[in-house]
C-alpha cells in the first residue's frame, strides 16, 4: 500500500541531478515560449480584439479585468510577479504585449519568475522522489506544521505593511 509505481522511483534516479536541471531549463523555455505567444497576441490583436472575442478563447472579461489590475499595481514588474500567481500566470503576458512592453525586459522578467517557479517545482520533485503516500501522511503533516505557520504569519505580516504604507500616501 502506497509504495507507488516502481518504474517511476526509477525514471526518477536514472538521470540524477542533471536531469533535474535539464527539467528546470526545458521548463523554463516552455514557459517563456508560451508568454512569448500571448504576449504576441496582446501586441498584435490588442486590447478590443479580447474584449469583443475573448469570451470565445476563454479570456473572460473577469479574467482581463483581474489581470488589468494586477498590471495597475505592479507595471512591468507584473510579468515577473504575475509568474508565481496561479490565477495570473497565463494572462499576464497579454497586458504586457497591449503595454508594447520593451521585449528585453519581458524576456528578462518572464524568463525569471517562470525559472524561480520551475525550479522550486523541480527541486520539491527532486526532494520527495522516494516518499510514498504514507511518507506524506506520517512525515510531512509533523514536519510542515511550523512552515505552514510561519509562511501564514509572514502572509499577514506582508498584508498589514502594505495596509500601512499604502495608508502613509
Amino acid at each position: 500500500h502506497g509504495g507507488g509505481d516502481p518504474r517511476c522511483r526509477q525514471a526518477a534516479h536514472a538521470g540524477g541531478f542533471p536531469r533535474v536541471l535539464l527539467l528546470i531549463a526545458l521548463g523554463t523555455l516552455g514557459s517563456q515560449l508560451g508568454a512569448y505567444c500571448m504576449y504576441s497576441l496582446g501586441y498584435f490583436l490588442g486590447r478590443p480584439f479580447f474584449e469583443k472575442y475573448g469570451k470565445y478563447i476563454f479570456v473572460s472579461p473577469k479574467h482581463m479585468a483581474h489581470v488589468d489590475r494586477f498590471w495597475e499595481n505592479y507595471g512591468e514588474a507584473s510579468t515577473f510577479i504575475g509568474r508565481l500567481v496561479p490565477a495570473v500566470r497565463h494572462l499576464i503576458s497579454l497586458p504586457a504585449g497591449f503595454a508594447r512592453m520593451n521585449i528585453w525586459k519581458f524576456t528578462l522578467y518572464t524568463s525569471a519568475g517562470a525559472g524561480f517557479w520551475v525550479t522550486v517545482l523541480g527541486m520539491l520533485g527532486w526532494f520527495l522522489r522516494d516518499w510514498t503516500m504514507d511518507d506524506f501522511e506520517t512525515k510531512l503533516k509533523g514536519r510542515m506544521m511550523p512552515y505552514l505557520f510561519a509562511t501564514i504569519a509572514l502572509m499577514i505580516g506582508a498584508y498589514v505593511a502594505k495596509v500601512m504604507i499604502s495608508r502613509r500616501k
